[in-house]
C-alpha cells in the first residue's frame, strides 16, 4: 500500500485502498456493536456513568421520569435477587432520559 511522490495513483489503487478502508471501518462497526450488547454489573454501570449504587438501583425498581413527564424503568436482567445486568447500550441510552 505504501507509494513513493513520484508514483501516479491509478483508479485500481484508489479502489483496492477504499476496499481495504472499508473493511477495517466494517471490523470496527462490528466491535462497536459487540460492546454495546455488554451487560454490566451495578458497580460497573456507577464507573460509567458517575451515578451511585442507590440511583441505579432507583432507576431500576422506581424509574424516572422522562422529558413528557412519563415514568421509564432502566432495561436489566435478574441472574438472582438483586444480582442485576445492565446492557451497556441501555444504560447510556437512559442516562439521556429526560434531558431531551
Amino acid at each position: 500500500m505504501g507509494m513513493t511522490a513520484n508514483e501516479i495513483v491509478t483508479v485500481e489503487h484508489l479502489s483496492a485502498v477504499t476496499n481495504q478502508l472499508l473493511a477495517e471501518i466494517k471490523s470496527l462497526k462490528n466491535i462497536a456493536v459487540q460492546a454495546s450488547d455488554r451487560l454490566l454489573t451495578i458497580d460497573e454501570a456507577t464507573e460509567i456513568i458517575g451515578y451511585s449504587r442507590k440511583t441505579i438501583t432507583t432507576w431500576i425498581k422506581e424509574g424516572k421520569k422522562n422529558h413528557l413527564g412519563r415514568v421509564v424503568y432502566l432495561d436489566y436482567f435478574e441472574f438472582a435477587p438483586g444480582q442485576y445486568r445492565i446492557p451497556l447500550n441501555k444504560l447510556l441510552a437512559f442516562g439521556k432520559v429526560g434531558q431531551e
